[in-house]
């Protein structure tokens, strides 16, 4: 159970947290020197929300957006009396792109907070310039130096980390009698940290792996590995891929008539309206979740309702982690009650945040400032028409440095 720590985050936080407060202390005195202060309470405070609004990944980045805009629409826009406003742009998944975004952003629009990023390498190059700003920046990435070894009082995850989800998921299905695995995953950082992260839960339990394969990221053509497979003695496959890439996997998978049972990692298979797309090929496909909209807590039915009124239709594993991330920052600025002053103050609030998420969990950070999280191992099924994800088995508590029990 989380319980809040005596000084701002934790012994392992405070020598950055004091730095912090000297940063603060001389940039407040410098705004003083040229008459410069912090925004009027009439003003609006401004939320900064980086995402790839075009391209490949623009039906994820969509689904997160909407998340996030419906925590703040059900406040009427306005928390203790003060306006929020949502300022978007558009990282093109690129860098480069990010980094310019994100400095408009805070220096011509003046948000107080960044949110959002898919992709680590743009929330990697986002991760220090927020902490220079002194502005606190929120994602969803899992890049673990986020919360690691680039740890800052500004850096916050509000979801689960590389591995927080993998390694929770390789003991459940070992449990349930699969011992030995083939991994697969796209050419890239990601693709090898997931698979490597499973394979390394399995061997730990004492299973096996059989094989590594790891085709190129956007590859069209995956039956040159699945025609390999045949002879191979595993009764697992665990994929990593995402998007288009899961779409091409999957359907290829089938078609090749490969008989091992397929997990693949959280989000891939609940994310951008994938599993509709795959049809009858979704049955059967076991995946990792933070959450499921076959979920019959009170808040996830209010979340569920409140999302179908806002927008027509039914909301995905992403848009809950968007709306978690909205209700993460409301929260946040009603513990400040509408006076945002800096930005380690903010910072300090969104740390202190506790609150109740669709899922009925409580929503906490750890003391590096990543979300405690619940994984839920999922089986996919299409059903008069609809892809629908059945909660088998749920493991609460999920700390980044989760280990498996004994």
């Amino acid at each position: 159970m989380y319980s809040k720590p005596n000084v701002p985050y934790t012994q392992g936080m405070i020598v950055l947290f004091r730095s912090a407060v000297h940063v603060v202390a001389a940039a407040a005195i410098a705004c003083t020197a040229v008459g410069a202060g912090p925004a009027s309470p009439s003003d609006p405070i401004k939320i900064g929300v980086i995402l790839p609004l075009t391209g490949s990944s623009a039906g994820v980045a969509q689904d997160l957006l909407r998340g996030i805009q419906l925590a703040f629409s059900e406040n009427g826009n306005t928390v203790s009396g003060r306006k929020v406003e949502i300022v978007t742009a558009d990282d093109q998944n690129t860098p480069a792109t990010a980094l310019t975004e994100a400095r408009r952003l805070v220096e011509n629009d003046k948000v107080s907070l960044l949110m959002g990023s898919l992709n680590s390498s743009v929330a990697l190059t986002l991760l220090p310039y927020a902490v220079r700003s002194q502005v606190p920046y929120i994602t969803t990435t899992i890049a673990a130096e986020i919360t690691g070894s680039k740890k800052s009082p500004y850096a916050f995850r509000s979801a689960a980390a590389a591995g927080q989800m993998e390694r929770p998921l390789a003991w459940l299905l070992h449990r349930r009698g699969f011992k030995s695995v083939i991994l697969m995953g796209s050419d890239y950082v990601a693709g090898h940290d997931s698979t490597g992260m499973v394979g390394a839960q399995f061997t730990a339990l004492g299973g096996s792996i059989v094989k590594s394969i790891f085709p190129p990221q956007g590859d069209t053509d995956y039956g040159p590995y699945f025609s390999t497979l045949g002879d191979a003695k595993a009764d697992l496959i665990y994929g990593y891929f995402f998007g288009g890439d899961t779409l091409r996997f999957v359907r290829q998978y089938r078609s090749f008539g490969v008989t091992q049972q397929l997990a693949m990692s959280a989000s891939t298979i609940s994310a951008a309206g994938v599993a509709q797309s795959l049809g009858k090929d979704v049955d059967g496909i076991l995946t990792a979740e933070l959450w499921s909209p076959t979920l019959t807590d009170p808040l996830t039915i209010a979340f569920e309702k409140s999302f179908q009124k806002a927008y027509g239709d039914s909301p995905q594993a992403t848009a809950r982690s968007g709306y978690v991330e909205g209700r993460l920052v409301v929260t946040a600025i009603g513990i400040l009650k509408g006076n945002v002053p800096n930005g380690l103050a903010f910072a300090q609030a969104l740390h202190d945040s506790h609150f109740k998420e669709p899922g009925g969990e409580m929503f906490s950070f750890d003391e590096n400032n990543n979300a405690t999280v619940s994984t839920r191992l999922v089986r996919w099924q299409f059903v008069d028409g609809k892809a629908t994800g059945k909660v088998l088995e749920t493991i609460g508590g999920v700390t980044q440095d989760w280990k498996a029990p004994r």
